[in-house]
């Protein structure tokens, strides 16, 4: 008898293609053309949180993306797309650096996922609904947490630079946040920094002349554009008055840190100004602030020859009411002397006048374990003490 097997070969080959191919189709089927509304994530739950305004709205429409923030809004071309795990990615260039990023976290209910990452850095990671589904989900009232108010819109944006040329602008908002954008709305760079205040230096060229402001130090650097990043090879620093350059040091303005500048540039700080000996000097301490005492710090780290100086500092300032300073003090301290009972009573004061009222309370709190470990008078301990920590 004859066995063909050909065509039943033939016959499971067309079915797994055909199987491959639906599977396919079914990706490549998840649409996410269309009006997508932000949500956000409680629990369990996603609700609208109702704020008087519109939140983020994201629109696909074929070869365009538009992204109404807040308060801006971005229209970018889609230079291509790409179905890859379940996800589906918008690429806005064609060195796919700049892409939003879409993935399903419930079909039914019309709820996605969507992240905005440029240049490796993840600007955004928020969740949508589509507009036909917003009335399936729960709708909140926003509150003063939730919503901006017109103050906080008005002191959103501090500064606007534009190129000479006209073909980027600098914003800093909320004084230490820095974007660049190109003249198609494109994001080149965003990004927050610790510990500073930025501000722009508005001299014509096609750079980004800015300051950065550490209490009373300052730097001054020109940023060029470098492919991927805004570099520098020089710098201008201000301390207390007095001014060093350093031509031979280059500044990445995506990886810059205040700190960091400060240290690889061993600037030569002016030991006598920041001596231990000037917190005896009444007329320093009442001029001081809680940069100078930073400053100090840095200079003079804590030892067992100059606590007792910090701790009488300490003390003066919460006489004098200059409360955060002596807060910061004496955060310090215990950090160097945890097991000293006084210090936490010194603590809990600068912080309850600080108006840190919750931390104030773990102070005291501490003060009063110690005391009791130690087994101190506690006869001696003052009545603002038990009232504050009810």
């Amino acid at each position: 008898m004859r066995i063909i097997r050909l065509p039943i070969l033939r016959i499971l080959l067309i079915g797994i293609l055909f199987l491959l191919y639906s599977c396919n189709s079914k990706v490549n089927s998840k649409d996410y053309e269309g009006i997508w509304h932000e949500i956000v994530k409680q629990n369990k739950d996603f609700v609208i949180i109702d704020c008087g305004y519109d939140n983020q709205i994201i629109e696909i429409v074929k070869d365009s993306l538009f992204d109404y923030g807040i308060m801006e809004e971005n229209k970018s071309l889609i230079n291509h797309k790409k179905n890859e795990n379940k996800q589906t990615f918008y690429f806005l260039d064609k060195q796919e650096k700049t892409f939003y990023k879409f993935s399903w976290v419930n079909e039914s209910m019309e709820i996605i996922k969507c992240e905005l990452i440029n240049d490796k850095q993840k600007i955004f990671e928020k969740y949508f609904i589509k507009k036909t589904g917003i009335d399936k989900v729960k709708h909140i009232k926003g509150s003063s947490i939730d919503c901006l108010t017109d103050e906080d819109v008005g002191d959103k944006i501090n500064d606007t630079f534009v190129f000479e040329n006209g073909n980027k602008t600098v914003l800093i908002q909320n004084t230490n946040c820095l974007s660049i954008k190109d003249n198609n709305d494109l994001i080149l760079l965003n990004n927050c920094y610790d510990d500073v205040i930025i501000k722009i230096r508005h001299i014509k060229g096609n750079f980004i002349p800015l300051t950065f402001i550490s209490g009373n130090n300052s730097i001054d650097i020109d940023f060029y554009d470098d492919i991927n990043d805004w570099t520098s090879n020089s710098l201008t620093y201000y301390f207390n008055g007095a001014v060093n350059k350093n031509e031979q040091f280059k500044i990445s303005l995506k990886n810059f840190n205040f700190n960091d500048v400060f240290e690889n540039l061993n600037l030569k700080v002016d030991k006598e100004n920041l001596s231990i000996n000037k917190l005896k000097d009444k007329n320093f301490l009442n001029n001081s602030d809680v940069y100078i005492i930073s400053d100090m710090f840095m200079s003079n780290p804590i030892s067992n020859e100059n606590i007792t100086i910090y701790n009488e500092t300490a003390n003066y300032f919460i006489e004098n009411e200059k409360y955060n300073e002596a807060r910061i003090i004496l955060l310090e301290i215990v950090k160097f002397s945890p097991e000293k009972a006084s210090l936490y009573l010194s603590l809990g004061d600068s912080q309850w006048g600080f108006e840190d009222e919750e931390n104030a309370k773990k102070s005291y709190e501490k003060y009063l374990d110690l005391l009791k470990i130690n087994k101190n008078d506690i006869n001696k301990i003052p009545k603002r003490v038990y009232e504050r920590i009810k």
